[in-house]
């Protein structure tokens, strides 16, 4: 009997430890020789190359420069604009803040390809990294097409707000009109690859089609068949969350893409705000929100810092007989919305893990992960991080920390 309890002992002890472990093969700081401030890593979908942006203040203008990483060949890290005509405003004119942002790899059979901002004009840019070069093709603006009627009296005014990237699709809204969402559709006809512009709408109980939402939309998320998508509106007064799914006239001609919409029922309705979504990219019946609450009876100055900075995460799933599968804490910085995405949170490319920053008073703005049961601290030995962003096939981990550093690590 002895000994059948050190089996089960044994047995026990190796599930518990049975984890990933992180190698690290790279720190930005060996090649650039300083440490730098670095955020909002991405992978192009063969899990290849990466992107970061790295922070470039001067005392009039922030800037962000993007650098590419190449996994088999690390010594190439570097900017992947060498020489930058991006330059500010003459003293006579104010200022920009000039933003070279990578806002997500896509899919190209022959070519690695993403969709930047590289310029002060914040506009989109087709993008093609080709025989260690970047080939970049301006997208045309919305007034240069044939628009339809029904938008020809709308105005897209970058910069970008929010973004979300599927196999065909960037949706996106502009600071200056929040509560709209665009879509810049990509096709190939026989000579090249062509871009439309498009606004995305619903319709009421009256069968009015609408395209403007009450509401800012401060995020969104689709799945990659463009099928299904997850917005979350919120300004100081309220919140919603709204799930669209494809109408019969979605392939509408008239400029508009129509969804039928839903709206969802908070897991938390009062005393509580909605400021993020995301759909699990292998289940789109499944998904997370990230609230907020309103309380503010905190005991003291230092514990309204700190509450201020944290969230709560609640994993929903359509299939499931009670919806909600869980919910946990995770560390969220309340100053960073300027950012136009905010990878603090994210479902594991393989497994159904979902990897998030946790920060309380045993860890430090460490990576954590919650299994569906229980949150668990991810052993990188790595703490103050900032983002964090998984390779699509698992392999490779980024990791950047405030106004420090940038790592990669391999993952077994």
């Amino acid at each position: 009997m002895q000994r059948l309890y050190k089996i089960y002992f044994i047995i026990i002890i190796s599930f518990v430890y049975c984890e990933f472990s992180y190698d690290k093969i790279f720190e930005a700081k060996d090649k650039i020789r300083s440490t730098k401030d670095y955020q909002n890593p991405e992978w192009s979908l063969d899990s290849k190359y990466f992107t970061v942006e790295m922070h470039m203040d001067s005392s009039s203008v922030k800037t962000f420069k993007l650098y590419l990483g190449d996994v088999s060949n690390l010594s190439m890290f570097g900017p992947i604009i060498l020489d930058s005509n991006n330059k500010k405003s003459s003293k006579f004119g104010k200022s920009k803040k000039i933003r070279e942002r990578n806002l997500g790899w896509i899919f190209d059979e022959e070519y690695h390809r993403f969709y930047s901002t590289i310029d002060k004009s914040n506009k989109i840019r087709d993008c093609y990294y080709i025989e260690n070069e970047l080939d970049d093709i301006p997208l045309p603006d919305f007034e240069d097409q044939d628009s339809a009627p029904s938008l020809s009296e709308i105005e897209l005014d970058f910069p970008i707000r929010e973004y979300n990237i599927s196999d065909s699709t960037i949706y996106f809204n502009t600071f200056s009109d929040p509560k709209r969402i665009w879509l810049l559709n990509s096709y190939e006809n026989d000579s090249e690859d062509q871009f439309t512009y498009s606004v995305l709408g619903y319709k009421d109980k009256n069968g009015s089609i609408i395209s403007k939402f009450k509401i800012p939309i401060v995020s969104i998320s689709s799945s990659k068949d463009d099928e299904k998508i997850l917005l979350v509106s919120y300004n100081e007064n309220q919140s919603e969350i709204i799930k669209l799914e494809k109408d019969d006239n979605f392939n509408k001609s008239d400029g508009i893409k129509i969804f039928n919409i839903e709206t969802i029922k908070k897991p938390i309705q009062e005393n509580m705000n909605y400021l993020y979504g995301i759909l699990d990219p292998s289940n789109s019946e499944r998904f997370l929100l990230i609230g907020r609450n309103q309380s503010k009876n905190f005991n003291n100055d230092k514990e309204i810092i700190n509450r201020k900075n944290l969230a709560r995460v609640f994993v929903l799933n359509d299939q499931s007989n009670d919806r909600v599968e869980g919910e946990f804490v995770m560390y969220r910085n309340i100053e960073d919305n300027y950012l136009y995405n905010n990878p603090e949170i994210q479902f594991h490319p393989i497994n159904s893990n979902i990897y998030f920053i946790l920060d309380n008073s045993s860890y430090n703005k460490n990576l954590a992960y919650w299994d569906g049961e229980k949150i668990n601290i991810a052993k990188l030995n790595l703490d103050n991080i900032m983002n964090f962003k998984f390779s699509p096939d698992g392999k490779y981990l980024l990791v950047t920390r405030f106004e420090d550093d940038m790592y990669l690590y391999s993952v077994k």
